[in-house]
């Protein structure tokens, strides 16, 4: 287990979503979620952030839009791909819970990014 993993609170999902990363209303750039939990995510996106950076991110889950602040806490660049770890912050108990319910209903397992 990498130490990424023991730091890691919920378990993790691949997933694919397609996500629109906005600074207030304003977007700023796309990306896609390659994986998700409760707490945070895995992100690829051309936009360029900085950790601790804060962003709002949109996507469909289940035919629902979802919209959660976060922080970046980890930036990585591979192959010219650039690759966020994301916390997620002051999420609302019923976002949570359309997470948390997705996850279950999903195989966890180690991201492959």
């Amino acid at each position: 287990m990498s130490q990424e993993e023991e730091k890691r609170k919920y378990p993790r999902i691949n997933c694919q979503f397609f996500s629109e990363l906005c600074d207030e209303d304003t977007t700023i750039g796309v990306g896609e979620i390659f994986d998700i939990s409760e707490g945070g995510a895995g992100l690829e996106s051309h936009t360029p952030f900085v950790v601790g950076q804060k962003t709002l991110i949109k996507f469909m889950l289940d035919g629902e839009l979802i919209v959660l602040a976060a922080e970046i806490v980890r930036a990585e660049e591979r192959l010219r791909r650039k690759f966020y770890g994301v916390h997620f912050i002051g999420m609302l108990p019923e976002t949570l819970e359309k997470i948390d319910n997705f996850v279950k209903k999903t195989r966890p397992c180690e991201s492959k990014r």
